[in-house]
């Protein structure tokens, strides 16, 4: 369980999980339309997930990291998803590959 716009909510751990156990980094990749039709694809740098002797306290840490980021991004244009609801979900899906 974690928090997502203030709410506590579940959210998908296999992309933290499959990191911390193969020791590889996760990259957050954001895309979106800019008022002139084109589109920007943003990718950030590596997230890797720390392993401490508690795995799920590993997991689950990783795991609000990417949802605070995915959060930031849908503020930074929140005016889109307002208008097209669905478009949180497709950032989300193409986020969390």
């Amino acid at each position: 369980v974690i928090d997502f716009f203030g709410q506590k909510t579940n959210a998908f751990t296999g992309a933290a999980a499959i990191a911390r156990r193969c020791e590889v980094p996760i990259f957050l990749i954001f895309i979106h339309r800019e008022s002139d039709g084109r589109h920007t694809l943003t990718v950030e740098p590596g997230l890797f997930v720390d392993k401490t002797e508690d795995r799920a306290a590993d997991v689950r840490r990783v795991t609000q990291t990417i949802n605070n980021r995915l959060e930031e991004w849908i503020r930074r244009y929140a005016g889109r998803y307002i208008k097209n609801p669905q478009s949180v979900m497709l950032v989300r899906i193409f986020f969390m590959l």
